[in-house]
């Protein structure tokens, strides 16, 4: 009876065993997938910024120009 208790134990430590190493590799997994997530996120973060910097100095070179535009007309019809 001893030994199958022994067998017993031995078999279910080491499906704890198999089961602990398990959850270890996907709790890995799952941790450098979500460090990559932030790298990606914050990569994006720093790529809409620097848009949004291009996008408002086009936008006031287009409002100087169209400034100009406006003044230049102003003044060839009065």
């Amino acid at each position: 009876m001893r030994e199958k208790y022994a067998a017993m134990d031995a078999l279910v430590r080491a499906e704890f065993q198999r089961k602990d190493e398990a959850i270890r590799a996907i709790h890995n997994i799952i941790e450098t997938q979500v460090r990559q997530l932030q790298a990606a996120i914050k990569q994006e973060e720093i790529n809409r910024g620097q848009f949004e910097n291009l996008m408002k100095g086009d936008l006031l070179r287009f409002q100087e120009n169209f400034k100009k535009v406006i003044e230049f007309y102003k003044r060839i019809n009065y």
